[in-house]
């Protein structure tokens, strides 16, 4: 998200967390046959120094581990800037849109994510899963409107209650360079 101001005091508290965490986050990934843990980032610096004409000076750089560079490299998602550029104003359609493009591509049978899961995934900040429904459904027509290739339906029990979504295999947003 990008902030049209100058940061103030609660924007810059939250960016030193998320980058404490990202410095210190290990992602676990795993498959049928395999499992890993991984550094995102193999250092910076957690200085946060001062000077009387500068707000804060935090660190230009993070340094990626080489295996999350590597892993970057090996399973990169091709992603239509555009698209992104036109959802914009929506955090969460842009989460929606990189989830979909990395997910879509990657599962090989229909698979069904329930309201439940994609709230602890997707909804912070939602005291109730039907506030943020409501909200997802929204970003989630933004998203799949500037990645039309994606193949997503609702699921609905005979009674006429949405338990989620299901996912079939798509082709990324746009083709591979590879």
């Amino acid at each position: 998200m990008m902030i049209r101001r100058s940061p103030n005091a609660n924007d810059i508290a939250q960016f030193k967390i998320q980058m404490s965490a990202l410095g210190s986050a290990t992602i676990r990934l795993a498959n049928d046959n395999r499992q890993s843990n991984s550094h995102i980032v193999s250092g910076f610096d957690l200085m946060w120094l001062k000077r009387k004409e500068q707000r804060v000076l935090w660190p230009s750089e993070l340094e990626l581990s080489a295996e999350y560079w590597n892993s970057l490299k090996d399973k990169a998602v091709p992603l239509d800037l555009l698209a992104i550029a036109a959802i914009s104003h929506s955090s969460l359609a842009i989460d929606i849109y990189l989830w979909l493009a990395q997910r879509l591509r990657r599962i090989n049978k229909p698979y069904t994510v329930y309201w439940a899961v994609l709230w602890v995934q997707f909804g912070d900040g939602y005291n109730r899963i039907r506030d943020f429904r409501k909200k997802f459904r929204q970003a989630l027509r933004h998203a799949t409107s500037v990645y039309p290739k994606a193949v997503i339906e609702d699921v609905v029990t005979g009674e006429g209650k949405n338990l989620g979504i299901r996912l079939f295999k798509s082709p990324p947003p746009i083709p591979s360079r590879k």
